[in-house]
């Protein structure tokens, strides 16, 4: 930690810093030590990982946790993580449309017809529905492969979308508190920017 500290121009760090760090882990771990059988090995989420997921599913299990700190960056849609999606349906010589016009051949005549051209489709709001809609379910397609039959799927994938949404609300509150996305500029000189 004080190693990463040492970058940061605001922060002198020190060798009591490093003791305290230090010292401070090894008591937190000494202290928790004795309880670790009955949290880790005999614990709740251990029953619960082993009654709802299968044996092989841990890293995906990790992903799904990790997913919705994921949706914390600022993003033009929700849940866009980083725009492939939207590049994807926005370029007609990305792979996945052109596999698309393979398998629809009058898919161009088709989005002509109901205003779905890919140079206007940047402005629409059935391409943030279609981002956010192929986010979410290619990201509850991952979770339902690693679960058991028996487990309560839907409430699983509702506690997911909850946290994540839940995350990206107080987040983006705290990046964006009156309202307005950042523009860079300075408050006192937005009104030239």
């Amino acid at each position: 930690m004080e190693a990463l500290q040492t970058w940061l121009p605001s922060r002198i760090s020190s060798n009591i810093d490093l003791i305290t760090n230090a010292l401070g882990a090894l008591l937190g771990g000494a202290v928790v030590a004795p309880f670790t059988s009955a949290l880790i090995d005999r614990g709740t989420l251990t029953q619960l990982r082993t009654a709802w997921f299968e044996p092989h599913a841990s890293f995906a299990i990790i992903l799904l946790l990790l997913w919705p700190f994921a949706q914390i960056f600022p993003q033009e849609h929700l849940f866009g993580m980083g725009g492939i999606v939207r590049e994807w349906l926005t370029d007609p010589d990305s792979w996945p449309m052109q596999v698309l016009q393979m398998l629809v051949p009058d898919l161009p005549a088709w989005q002509e017809s109901i205003g779905l051209r890919p140079d206007d489709m940047q402005s629409q709001q059935l391409l943030e529905t279609l981002v956010t809609a192929s986010s979410w379910i290619g990201t509850g397609l991952f979770a339902s492969i690693s679960m058991r039959r028996h487990a309560p799927m839907l409430r699983i994938l509702a506690g997911l979308l909850a946290t994540a949404l839940l995350l990206k609300a107080m987040v983006a509150e705290l990046q964006f508190p009156d309202g307005t996305p950042s523009t860079g500029c300075p408050k006192a000189a937005a009104s030239h920017c």
